[in-house]
């Protein structure tokens, strides 16, 4: 929700007006980690977008993404993933603690491996666009954890059938834009699904640390497990990290197929930085 509300700030709008008449809270920036409704949250983008004359508000919001956006959770998944795949299987799991009603699953195409989400309880819904523009960018910051910061996928699929603006289109020419799809998507190689995370090892320190401390991890979940031994006296720091994360956190079922939606009709969305 912060970047539309931003972006139609910046243009010297009365944002605090409009979040009011869609009954938004007005104080964004002090309630960062709470959810949203979604259909008034795109009521809003679109009514900035409408009356600012905005091209594309979904497009320049996504820009603003970046991971450390993301949840502390999720984002600790991600750095203890070791690699591509088992961290697009924990997104996959753990989508809704970015937005509760976010629904994710792999899917395998010949050569490639497309990473789908859908918003349940908004079939039929217009302005989608703008949500899913944060969908897909949220799927590329995370690919980038293990490609590299200047990686981009091939082709990048919307469900909203919509026309991109010239900016947005000019933006990654290298990237296919599909517009009406069933479900929002981009897609990566199979070959980069063994790509092993580039901010792991810092991420370990930070548990080997933390054992040594003898403080917890904190959260619940991980990678598969590692092994589930009793932890010795005399193991190192590094074991005692490895052998908490793996207590503490719960293993990704999600296999390289599409996966059933849930069609529930709640309907709320994380607004978090970077979030709807």
């Amino acid at each position: 929700m912060i970047p539309f509300a931003d972006i139609h700030n910046e243009v010297g709008a009365p944002t605090a007006t409009l979040l009011s008449k869609f009954g938004l809270p007005t104080a964004l920036q002090e309630k960062a980690d709470h959810y949203v409704p979604i259909l008034p949250a795109i009521l809003f983008a679109q009514a900035a977008q409408r009356s600012q004359g905005i091209t594309d508000i979904g497009f320049h919001a996504s820009r603003r993404l970046q991971f450390c956006h993301r949840s502390d959770k999720l984002r600790t998944i991600i750095s203890y993933s070791p690699t591509l795949y088992v961290a697009l299987q924990q997104v996959c799991k753990w989508a809704s603690l970015e937005d509760t009603n976010l629904h994710m699953w792999l899917e395998r195409c010949d050569d490639r491996v497309r990473i789908c989400s859908k918003l349940g309880g908004t079939a039929g819904m217009l302005h989608l666009e703008h949500s899913q523009w944060l969908q897909n960018v949220f799927v590329v910051h995370i690919v980038r954890q293990f490609a590299g910061s200047e990686w981009t996928p091939s082709t990048m699929a919307f469900e909203a059938n919509y026309a991109l603006g010239s900016e947005a289109q000019a933006f990654s020419p290298n990237t296919r834009i599909l517009p009406g799809q069933e479900a929002s998507w981009i897609d990566v190689p199979v070959a980069h699904l063994d790509l092993p995370s580039l901010t792991r090892d810092t991420a370990m320190e930070t548990a080997v640390g933390a054992a040594a401390l003898g403080q917890s991890l904190p959260f619940r979940q991980q990678p598969p497990p590692i092994g589930t031994e009793a932890i010795s006296p005399g193991a190192s720091p590094l074991w005692k990290a490895r052998h908490a994360f793996v207590a503490q956190f719960g293993t990704a079922q999600t296999a390289v197929g599409r996966r059933r939606v849930n069609r529930s009709d709640a309907v709320g969305a994380r607004r978090g930085r970077g979030s709807h």
